[in-house]
């Protein structure tokens, strides 16, 4: 990801945060991973690898991010984005006290944390992100009611596509490093 312009940086602080994540997770059980160099394989490249495949989305200037659990893309993206804002909106209380511990300890500047569901926002910027959260119908049928915004998801291996009858959406199709399987990440306009 050396197209990122402050990337020794960027991989200084998600390092950090890698490390303080594998603590706490062993008691708090946020994400699956067993080893450092496994988040960094199955979560950190999952998460920046759509920044090449379609930067023109990540260009814009707020993000929400539904569902960010341990940070997953929303903090990492936050750390490599640093001129856009992100908003981390997370439901479950000792996730959110774990992002707003870390973002403090980072001197992350660029983000917030919201602890609410997404049915209860009321203003969500024209780019929302989420990752492995609502079933592919649901996250649709939230937001299906908002104009002028681009939904991208992190897929697994498979999904409904049928829910995509009559939107307007690109999918893109890639390999995880070292056997760690393959995604899809899907952009979706609304």
């Amino acid at each position: 990801m050396k197209y990122l312009p402050n990337f020794t940086e960027c991989l200084d602080k998600i390092s950090i945060y890698s490390e303080k994540l594998f603590l706490y997770n062993k008691r708090h059980s946020l994400v699956s991973f067993n080893t450092v160099e496994e988040f960094f394989f199955k979560h950190v490249y999952d998460s920046l690898l759509p920044t090449l495949l379609c930067p023109t989305f990540f260009n814009a200037k707020e993000f929400l991010d539904i569902g960010s659990g341990a940070g997953i893309p929303g903090l990492i993206l936050s750390i490599c984005f640093p001129e856009s804002l992100w908003v981390l909106l997370e439901p479950k209380y000792k996730r959110v006290v774990f992002l707003e511990g870390l973002i403090l300890e980072l001197g992350i500047k660029n983000v917030i944390v919201l602890q609410e569901r997404l049915e209860d926002i009321r203003e969500i910027p024209e780019k929302v992100t989420s990752r492995a959260t609502f079933p592919l119908k649901k996250m649709i049928s939230i937001l299906k009611d908002r104009r002028n915004l681009t939904l991208a998801l992190w897929l697994g291996k498979s999904f409904d596509s049928s829910v995509l009858n009559k939107l307007d959406y690109e999918t893109f199709n890639y390999a995880l490093p070292e056997k760690f399987g393959t995604r899809k990440f899907l952009l979706i306009k609304l």
